[in-house]
């Protein structure tokens, strides 16, 4: 018989005495007994690993990020569908009218790998010093890796502080976790940013040369996060980023509506 719980039926017919042994009914009745017994017993053996971050899969890993306080559903913007003049596709007959209703943003599911790495830094961001060492850890072991990416924190020492990915792009759910600020390592009442580059590599800067941050001629712009992920999920499906207005060539910056560049100037279009 096995040292500790669960146990399993043969564990108890195993016990039965000389003067009941070999006699079916009597095992078959002891047998009848125990084993609803003995599948509780497994049953309640198995929820840890059930629950355990590294082993959960599905409506249990959804527990364990209810419990951290983090969702396995993110919001993906959605690449224009609605009729717009001036666009191939989204003209007359083409595009769909916009409703004042009508959502900007789906819903996507994140797959078990990703959503047990978003717990595992949830749960780092529940438990964060303040620190920006801590906080530049917890990014890397995100954002970082096999994706090429390069993050990193800054703080700006003026109740502000930047969170940079440069490098490569994460892959598309991990980099709407970021662009969405999903987990923001940031102190209260802190004003905090979530940039890229504007072309993938390093970041424009003065006084700083190195794979993160670079001068004129190698370093780009830093754009927000969100209207990058706009521009990716754009160029994948193949849609145009500019268009002309007036004459005037304009370009797609921001998901709200469209903020188009007009000779440096913003211009708000709601579509």
């Amino acid at each position: 018989m096995a040292d500790h719980a669960p146990f399993e039926p043969d564990d108890y017919l195993s016990k039965i005495t000389s003067e009941h042994r070999g006699k079916p009914r009597f095992s078959a009745t002891v047998e009848a007994n125990v084993s609803p017994l003995s599948d509780a017993q497994a049953l309640l053996a198995s929820i840890p690993e059930a629950y355990d971050l590294d082993t959960a899969i599905g409506a249990q890993l959804d527990v364990v990020g209810e419990w951290v306080g983090i969702s396995r559903k993110i919001q993906i913007p959605l690449v224009s569908v609605w009729f717009s003049v001036g666009i191939a596709g989204l003209g007359v007959g083409e595009g769909i009218w916009k409703g004042p209703y009508d959502p900007t943003y789906g819903i996507a599911s994140l797959d078990d790998d990703t959503y047990r790495d978003l717990i595992r830094l949830k749960i780092k961001r529940n438990t964060w010093n303040g620190l920006v060492g801590s906080a530049q850890a917890a990014v890397e072991a995100f954002y970082g890796g096999v994706f090429g990416s390069l993050p990193f924190v800054e703080d700006g020492h003026d109740m502000t502080m930047t969170v940079c990915i440069s490098g490569n792009r994460p892959a598309t759910m991990r980099f709407a976790i970021f662009a969405g600020r999903y987990v923001q390592f940031k102190p209260a009442a802190v004003a905090a940013r979530s940039v890229v580059p504007s072309i993938p590599g390093p970041v424009f800067g003065i006084g700083v040369d190195n794979e993160y941050i670079a001068g004129i001629g190698s370093g780009s712009w830093a754009i927000d996060a969100e209207a990058a992920l706009l521009v990716g999920l754009t160029q994948a499906k193949g849609e145009p980023l500019r268009r002309t207005i007036n004459g005037v060539l304009c370009e797609r910056v921001s998901l709200d509506g469209e903020w188009l560049m007009i000779d440096g100037q913003p211009v708000y279009m709601e579509i």
